[in-house]
């Protein structure tokens, strides 16, 4: 549903988690650091309340890149289609 997408700063909006995969892969990097810096992670928090996925979240909470939230997101993805 529209009001669980994710709004980045740039206007784009994201509907799921391949969505989000995919919008990192081309993201500038100013726009992923006003989402994911040392004051805040808003892909986590929205990976916390939309996808009630805790543990995933805390793990991209940790993240230091676009890079190595991609990475995150591509494994958990891939245990849950085992």
């Amino acid at each position: 549903k529209p009001q669980f997408y994710f709004n980045l700063a740039n206007g784009q909006k994201i509907k799921n988690l391949f969505g989000l995969v995919s919008a990192l892969d081309k993201m500038p990097d100013e726009v992923f650091y006003h989402h994911a810096n040392q004051q805040r992670n808003d892909f986590g928090n929205w990976i916390r309340d939309i996808f009630k996925q805790k543990n995933l979240a805390d793990e991209i909470a940790k993240a230091q890149s676009r890079l190595e939230t991609q990475v995150i997101l591509l494994k958990f993805m891939t245990r849950k289609i085992r």
